[in-house]
């Protein structure tokens, strides 16, 4: 048995948000050994279908190993499990750095976002379907053009993804590459889809999508003081003004390359 800080589980374990806690964190961290010894425990008393598609937004360990890459657990869980798994099951996880919640993911769109490429190969082999949307309509190819996941990218148009499902601020997998500056993502999209886009028509829509997939605040702009030079802007204000005129250039750089893409400059940037 591989060695960790998690105990094994036993029957006589009534806490049942502890047992899956456990065992997402195996998971998530690979540690097939100590995940099988938890499973077989389980098994014993709990049917798979309670374990790995649990009511309640438990999460499931298929999901969390495909967002962590943990190939050795994805193909176990498959190989084992798979006349029982829902693989259009859906949970919560968090952003790389836990400050968004993306609701309602596949362990396919998890995978694709991290550009853990066996895992995409596995699951789209075993019959996960690679046009789910989650929560805000994206794609596990808006996912991986997101991050210009290349392979993955090659792998899911292989396999037929729609490069026309746009996400819920209307951006197709192109435009999101191109949000990101993407460029090996942006040829292969292109290549797809030479054609050009509809104008992105809502400014609130896109301005939302930016807060969800970038680092960049959009500030509302704040005026200096007036008065004596020692009573100009506070470090707040001054702090407000630089992320505001720095959010200013970068969308600036994606009309230039909305631009260049589609051969048009969406309405909803004109109007900024």
């Amino acid at each position: 048995m591989a060695s960790s800080h998690l105990q094994p589980l036993t029957t006589t374990s009534s806490d049942e948000l502890s047992w899956n806690k456990q065992l997402m964190d195996c998971a998530a961290k690979g540690e097939i050994s100590l995940f099988q010894d938890q499973l077989a425990t389980l098994l014993k008393n709990t049917v798979p279908e309670e374990i790995f598609q649990p009511e309640g937004n438990k999460g499931s360990p298929l999901v969390r190993a495909a967002q962590n890459g943990q190939n050795m657990i994805v193909t176990y869980i498959l190989k084992n499990f798979i006349e029982v798994l829902d693989l259009e099951y859906t949970m919560t996880v968090k952003s790389n750095h836990a400050v968004l919640e993306i609701r309602g993911v596949t362990a396919l769109w998890c995978a694709a976002l991290g550009g853990h490429i066996d895992i995409v190969r596995e699951l789209v082999e075993a019959g996960a379907n690679i046009n789910h949307t989650n929560a805000t309509n994206s794609t596990p190819l808006s996912a991986a053009s997101y991050n210009n996941r290349v392979e993955v990218i090659k792998c899911l148009l292989n396999k037929g993804a729609d490069i026309s499902i746009a996400n819920q601020g209307g951006l197709a997998p192109v435009m999101v590459a191109v949000m990101r500056d993407n460029e090996d993502a942006i040829r292969l999209l292109e290549d797809m889809q030479p054609v050009a886009h509809e104008p992105v028509p809502d400014l609130e829509a896109f301005l939302s999508t930016l807060a969800l997939h970038t680092d960049v605040v959009i500030e509302d702009t704040v005026e200096p003081s007036v008065g004596d030079e020692s009573d100009m802007a506070e470090d707040g204000d001054e702090k407000a003004l630089a992320s505001n005129a720095d959010s200013l250039k970068f969308l600036s750089r994606i009309e230039n390359r909305l631009i260049y893409t589609t051969g048009q400059s969406p309405d909803c940037l004109v109007e900024l």
